[in-house]
């Protein structure tokens, strides 16, 4: 396979900003069984390598549903799920690439966030969006620390972070197409 110039393999499909709510980004969501994926051990090592990679305490890989974002794995934080209205991911899943916030208190997206004023204190997000194959926006592979990081990740730790996510969005994919070939032999048997 030959690599792009940037080293990278081809991207993720970028989201789709419209299809990041409502009932059929929902269905997508679902259809990655995330009950079967939290505390995923390939997830586990991606996020705790991200973590060093961007030099922070925290990771996580979130899904956004309904009304919470759901951590699958991560390294940093004692919470499984934090409300859809306080998710910084839900933002970050909506972009092309990776959003950084060098400084939460400052951005006005997030300086009344009940993450920011209260515990844990967030100040530093890194989010590097997790796209379906269908340009469903999912959740995001995050990078997270509760000083501020003024420079912003380097162009290495970008680069890393979308790899990352590419390695995420592979286990997703795996775990769909396993639910999936498990249905179709279910049914093969039936008939």
């Amino acid at each position: 396979m030959k690599l792009p110039q940037s080293g990278l393999p081809p991207a993720m499909p970028e989201p789709i900003p419209h299809l990041a709510d409502g009932a059929e980004r929902l269905r997508v969501v679902e259809s990655f069984e995330p009950d079967a994926l939290e505390d995923d051990p390939e997830l586990a090592a991606i996020v705790s390598f991200a973590a060093r990679l961007c030099g922070v305490p925290v990771a996580q890989v979130s899904l956004v549903e309904d009304a919470r974002q759901r951590f699958l794995a991560g390294i940093g934080l004692d919470v499984k799920e934090t409300p859809r209205a306080v998710s910084f991911c839900d933002h970050a899943m909506r972009t092309p690439g990776i959003m950084e916030v060098t400084d939460a208190t400052a951005d006005p997206r997030f300086a009344d966030n009940g993450l920011v004023t209260s515990a844990p204190g967030v100040r530093f997000y890194a989010g590097q969006p997790l796209v379906s194959e269908e340009g469903i926006p999912l959740g995001a592979l995050c990078a997270i620390d509760m000083q501020t990081h003024p420079q912003g990740l380097n162009d290495f730790q970008r680069e890393g972070m979308a790899v990352l996510a590419q390695a995420v969005m592979r286990r997703l994919n795996a775990q769909r197409a396993d639910r999936r070939a498990a249905a179709e032999r279910d049914a093969r048997l039936r008939a």
